[in-house]
């Protein structure tokens, strides 16, 4: 794992964790795990126990109680 930049060939350069120049890797040869988008993404089984679920509290960032009443839910 590691950051890219995009070649307009198609290829990348991969700069790894160690701080290692990976260059010209073709684009077939990778997979996208996360995207710059302020989210974190895991890598890992996914977890369909539904009945697990349910019983699992929300995340206090994810509760709408407390929330100012001047914001908007929509």
């Amino acid at each position: 794992m590691g950051r890219v930049a995009v070649r307009a060939s198609g290829s990348f350069n991969v700069l790894t964790r160690q701080g290692t120049l990976v260059q010209g890797i073709p684009a077939r040869y990778c997979r996208l795990l996360q995207r710059a988008d302020g989210y974190h993404y895991a890598v890992g089984p996914v977890w369909r126990d539904e009945a697990a679920f349910s019983q699992c509290s929300p995340s206090p960032l994810l509760s709408s109680s407390g929330s100012k009443p001047e914001v908007s839910r929509s």
